[in-house]
């Protein structure tokens, strides 16, 4: 995976290194997705939600 995301990075012409994080973000992102979809509150900005039902949401802060 991380030749492949540097392949494509060389054929987008793009200097940097940042495909070294394809492997990671690869463990990572489910992980991030369940922990998102588990937990009830969320911060955004600078302000904490939480998230009772579908399109209701409350403002904590």
């Amino acid at each position: 995976m991380t030749y492949l995301a540097r392949a494509q990075y060389r054929t987008l012409g793009v200097d940097r290194r940042t495909w070294l994080f394809a492997v990671p973000s690869l463990v990572l992102a489910p992980l991030f997705g369940i922990a998102g979809i588990v937990r009830p509150t969320f911060v955004w900005g600078d302000r904490r939600y939480r998230w009772d039902d579908t399109f209701d949401v409350t403002v904590l802060e």
